[in-house]
């Protein structure tokens, strides 16, 4: 295991790989894939 190293995870579901990357301490990014935020 390497320590310092910056580690991401890029996800698509909320769920299971944004909270999933925040609970073993690794920056989430979560796309948007299927354009939920510019629907109005």
């Amino acid at each position: 295991m390497r320590v310092g190293y910056p580690a991401v995870h890029i996800g698509d579901i909320y769920d299971l790989d944004y909270i999933g990357a925040k609970r073993g301490y690794v920056d989430p990014i979560l796309l948007d894939r299927y354009d939920f935020l510019s629907r109005g």
